[in-house]
């Protein structure tokens, strides 16, 4: 009986001690968005495992990357891998999703970002916002030119 019991608690702590390993999972997280790309890291993968990434519009809406198949790296990691956008992308939030290719279970993991700034009307530093305080100081320098110009031609 003494057995059983020893038995039963050495099974008990090591179901314990995998249960947060085995609870992680597959991940991916988004580190850094930029107006140009994306770039993601993630864990829990099989060494060596094929993974299909992409970041997209969360209703299906289509690709803002190119599809990229990458393996795990060492213990199951995912990257840093930096998705590249295929040009301007406009304001909004995104998915970008981690599978599995093959034949069966296919897992899916997505994490979210939001681009701000990045799409038309973001506001470029030195046109659009500024327009109206550039125009003022260009008609300035228009006037004090013209002033001294006319100075100039009375003195002669």
């Amino acid at each position: 009986m003494r057995k059983l019991l020893a038995l039963a608690v050495l099974l008990t702590a090591s179901l314990m001690a995998a249960a947060p390993a085995m609870a992680e999972g597959e991940t991916v997280k988004v580190t850094s968005v930029t107006c140009s790309g994306v770039t993601v890291e993630g864990g829990g993968y099989t060494e060596g495992q094929d993974l299909t990434v992409v970041a997209k519009a969360p209703q299906g809406e289509g690709a803002i990357t190119d599809l990229v198949t990458v393996a795990a790296g060492d213990q199951g990691s995912l990257g840093p891998l930096t998705l590249k956008f295929g040009g301007q992308v406009p304001d909004g939030t995104y998915i970008v999703e981690v599978s599995t290719p093959g034949p069966g279970q296919r897992e899916t993991v997505t994490d979210e970002f939001t681009i701000k700034g990045c799409g038309p009307g973001g506001g470029l530093p030195f046109t659009g916002n500024h327009t109206p305080e550039f125009l003022v100081i260009g008609f300035g320098l228009l006037v004090v030119g013209a002033i001294l110009l006319r100075r100039a031609q009375l003195s002669y």
